[in-house]
């Protein structure tokens, strides 16, 4: 297949297959889509799946009795192998989805952006 064109154009060329072929896939759909939308896509549903076993886990987590409840849930989820969780309680979040789209940078000192920058 020559697909030359599609690059220029900022396509995506993908399959959907089974779940049980993971690399020969002779029955998936195939679909062409447009680079923004197919990555968009994507992180929206990372952010689902995480958001979804994050809330799995602090749901479970017991905390009743803890000093801080803050740490122990760090520590429910630290436990649970689900690091992202844990390390988005301390952090700011950043806009994925706004990074992706190549959103204008808003900044209040632009005196320092510029130093960082060509520094």
């Amino acid at each position: 297949d020559d697909y030359a064109g599609m690059y220029q154009q900022k396509l995506v060329h993908f399959q959907l297959c089974p779940s049980d072929s993971c690399w020969r896939c002779k029955n998936g759909a195939e679909y062409v889509v447009e680079l923004g939308d197919f990555v968009q896509a994507i992180l929206e549903a990372k952010m689902t799946a995480e958001e979804y076993n994050c809330e799995r886990v602090r749901e479970n987590c017991y905390c009743d009795n803890a000093n801080s409840e803050e740490s122990c849930m760090y520590s429910c989820f630290k436990n649970a192998g689900m690091d992202s969780c844990a390390d988005a309680m301390y952090e700011q979040d950043v806009d994925l989805q706004e990074a992706a789209e190549c959103a204008q940078l808003e900044v209040e000192d632009e005196e320092a952006v510029m130093n960082y920058l060509y520094a």
